[in-house]
């Protein structure tokens, strides 16, 4: 199959390159039987694409190690969604979904406008193959997903991907954010081939509108996931820190974002010609350098190709497309002037502008914090910033290299995100041409005044919740809103102008509908969620706008959140340990390791049992467990529950109940889930068993030995039972030797108590005299947070937890 997939690959790479040649040819000398001929080319090539795009796949599925790249990228261990998702997880892979999509999105395009301007399509045509030919010429020359090994047949197993990728997320994060990036190769063939054929009129901004928007929806999709990875996979309980290979996503994105919104000034005023033509190219030429970051040694991300041999063609690739924008744009300078010019400052095409350049000085301003780190090295350069600042009288500034992080993103994106935010409501309600009082009146008012409702709202849920956190750290409560209103500083401002800034957004945007639905129900009647519908599906444009600004609203939201989270420091916790976090309380239950053969590793798994403060345990689970306890004649036990708390507190008279209590736990943490019974020794009077589970130990050694310690301490506990625990170097045997036949009779009891308790999850020592504490599985929610040891990787991975509720998350 790897034969096929070369010989293909290969033949490809001459078959763009000769409808290439059609393409243009065709184009400068008006010959339609060219142009056709490379239109057809293109679509074989789609086909042929197809065929290599299956035949990956299939290499992958049947885990054929002859494939080097396959075995780089899966083993047998892996699932078989994940094996099909390795497809995209190295750079030889993604290379060959790039091109596979980006020729089927172009011929669907292409196809779709065939009947369009001949020479206008054969020059996109041309420029599109081109496009396709270079990451040809990148999977022949350096990065072949179908290379094998010369003198065997590959290793019995693969290397497998790397745990952080293997999540749901990633089978859909990597392919949406690759889609972004290719299909704004189609907006810039088309822009491109206007200027090359001179054909400058508002259809080729028609034409691309659609593929903008899918670029733009991909790159939205695929920052969104990768901010929900990094949310459940990094465990640091946040979405976006700003990471380098998260950014090379983001910088394109805001200059997509521009083009969606200029080209509209085009084609209402015939503006704005020659900025729409700078940037349908500036963002064509971000997606690449995006790839770049991704595949050069300028960052380090755990998902980027840090060892790639990519860069230098990137980087030559990234100077064509600039030569070749700037001589086309500069060649076709006159005929891109505007029809129009603005007439006043306070107009609809003035915000569009303002909106326009923030977003792209957000863009360079990522690509300069991003590429700092690596730029600072350079000694020329410190010294040239340095002469800068010695200017104001700062000497030495910058003496190291840098990594300016998330401290220094925050403190320069944020200011202009919030006018970017207010722009998102007031562009859409603001006049054309020239705004006049009436208009701010009729259109700005009432979302300014609505919006300091729920904003006041907010500001007062913060500054409750302040007051609340400083009573739980002993603030006196006569003085406690004196220091409220203390503490409150920038940070806060700006939080509260982000909230009324989005609330204006959303005011604006439910009184532009209201006013739309009201015109229609005059003129028609019907119901007021059916013309909502209506116009969202018919007026795509202008409400289906609208719906995208409010999901840019709840980002801002969500964002806005993390610098009100409430966050712990580190601390180690032991079972029956816990923990309190604002208005809930966390108590560590137990921890569980198991073999999961899908993947192949070990999981060690925490039960967290969740309560909520002031919350009472349900009286029935203590009944439950009077019931058992006279069953089993564990007589005069007395039994408490605290508000909030997740412990039930087992008093008794004498020392022999509770032991025979705490040997229970041992049977239900330890013995029951996780040691198989061998025959007892007689001659030692013991118990004897073995550690169940050999593929924990395999992967995982040194578990025994963190059971064998759990044992010991659970086994001193039970002193009144005159046993001890033997265990042998290098043998997964234990022992419960006892001190006689009786006490070995006696534990039996044990057992049973242990097998009537099955919804137990642990049961532990307490602090007081002959105390014992309880931990019902009946009692509050449950989290599982977990440490993955993979079996073909050294570093583990932790798995966070998440209690998700309509204003906050429990992490």
């Amino acid at each position: 199959m790897q034969f096929y997939g070369e010989l293909i690959l290969g033949l490809a790479f001459i078959w763009t390159v000769i409808c290439a040649g059609a393409a243009f040819l065709g184009a400068r000398f008006r010959r339609q039987n060219l142009m056709d001929a490379s239109r057809y080319g293109l679509y074989a090539l789609t086909f042929m694409f197809w065929a290599l795009a299956l035949i990956l796949s299939y290499t992958f599925i049947t885990s054929d190690f002859s494939n080097k790249y396959v075995v780089a990228y899966s083993d047998r261990g892996m699932s078989t969604f994940y094996r099909l998702a390795a497809f995209w997880g190295g750079e030889k892979g993604a290379l060959l979904l790039w091109t596979l999509m980006l020729t089927t999105f172009s011929a669907i395009s292409i196809h779709t406008n065939r009947n369009k301007s001949p020479r206008w399509i054969g020059a996109t045509i041309g420029v599109l193959l081109l496009a396709i030919g270079f990451f040809e010429l990148l999977m022949i020359t350096e990065s072949n997903p179908f290379e094998t090994y010369l003198t065997n047949g590959g290793p019995a197993d693969g290397d497998g991907m790397n745990p952080l990728l293997q999540t749901p997320t990633m089978l859909f994060h990597p392919p949406s954010l690759l889609t972004g990036y290719i299909t704004f190769t189609i907006p810039f063939a088309y822009g491109l081939g206007a200027l090359l054929v001179n054909k400058l009129d508002t259809e080729w901004i028609r034409v691309t509108r659609f593929w903008t928007l899918v670029s733009w929806l991909f790159l939205s999709l695929g920052l969104i996931l990768g901010g929900l990875w990094a949310y459940q996979e990094q465990g640091w309980g946040g979405v976006w820190m700003w990471d380098a290979v998260e950014n090379a996503g983001l910088i394109p994105w805001f200059t997509a974002t521009a083009f969606l919104h200029s080209v509209m000034i085009q084609e209402r005023r015939g503006m704005l010609k020659r900025w729409n033509a700078i940037l349908v190219c500036l963002t064509f030429l971000l997606t690449i350098f995006g790839t770049f970051l991704t595949r050069s040694q300028l960052i380090v991300s755990i998902h980027a190709f840090a060892d790639s041999e990519l860069p230098n063609y990137f980087f030559a690739y990234m100077l064509a497309i600039t030569a070749i924008s700037v001589v086309a744009i500069s060649w076709r300078w006159k005929e891109l002037k505007s029809e129009n010019s603005i007439e006043s400052f306070w107009s609809r095409e003035s915000f569009f502008i303002l909106n326009n350049v923030i977003l792209v000085a957000c863009a360079f301003i990522v690509i300069y914090g991003t590429i700092f780190p690596k730029i600072s090295e350079s000694e020329g350069f410190r010294a040239s910033i340095n002469g800068f600042f010695s200017i104001f009288g700062v000497s030495d500034s910058l003496t190291q290299a840098v990594d300016l992080g998330e401290p220094w993103f925050n403190k320069v994106m944020i200011p202009l995100f919030i006018p970017l935010l207010f722009l998102t409501g007031a562009g859409p309600i603001i006049a054309w041409k020239k705004a006049t009082m009436k208009n701010f009146k009729k259109n700005f008012i009432a979302p300014i005044v609505l919006a300091l409702i729920p904003t006041l709202a907010v500001i007062g849920i913060l500054m409750m919740r302040s007051q609340t956190q400083l009573l739980n750290g002993g603030v006196d409560e006569a003085v406690v809103w004196t220091q409220v209103f203390n503490n409150i500083n920038k940070n806060d401002w700006m939080l509260w102008i982000t909230f009324f800034t989005g609330f204006f957004v959303i005011m604006a945007i439910a009184i532009e509908y209201r006013r739309a639905i009201a015109v229609r129900r005059k003129k028609i009647g019907g119901s007021r969620f059916m013309h909502f519908i209506i116009l969202t599906l018919k007026a795509r444009r202008r409400f289906g706008g609208y719906i995208v600004h409010i999901g840019v609203v709840l980002c801002f939201f969500g964002l806005a959140g993390k610098a009100i989270s409430f966050q712990l420091n580190d601390q180690i916790m032991n079972p029956g340990d816990v923990v309190d976090m604002e208005n809930y309380r966390a108590t560590f239950a137990k921890l569980e390791e198991s073999f999961e053969p899908d993947g192949r590793f070990v999981s060690s798994r925490a039960t967290m049992v969740i309560t909520d403060r002031g919350s009472p345990i349900n009286q029935n689970v203590i009944e439950e467990y009077i019931e058992v306890f006279e069953k089993h004649n564990l007589n005069h036990a007395i039994l408490k529950a605290q508000e909030g708390r997740a412990k039930i507190h087992v008093y008794f008279e004498d020392d022999e109940n509770q032991q025979l209590l705490l040997g229970a736990g041992l049977f239900i943490s330890e013995l029951l889930p996780l040691y198989d019974r061998l025959p007892d020794d007689e001659e030692l009077t013991a118990r004897v068993y073995k550690f169940r589970d050999s593929e924990v130990l395999s992967i995982k050694p040194m578990s025994f030995m963190r059971h064998v310690n759990e044992l010991k301490s659970r086994v001193a506990s039970l002193y009144g039972l005159g046993v001890v625990l033997k265990t042998t170097p290098g043998s997964t045997v234990i022992k419960l030797a006892f001190d006689s036949k009786l006490n070995l009779d006696y534990f039996n009891q044990v057992e049973a108590l242990a097998l009537d308790m099955p919804e137990t999850l642990n049961i532990r020592p307490g602090d007081g005299y002959n105390e014992v504490e309880l931990l019902s599985a009946k009692v509050g929610r449950h989290l599982y947070p977990e440490v993955r040891k993979y079996e073909k990787h050294e570093t583990p991975t932790t798995e966070v937890a998440i209690e998700s509720h309509f204003l906050e998350d429990l992490y």
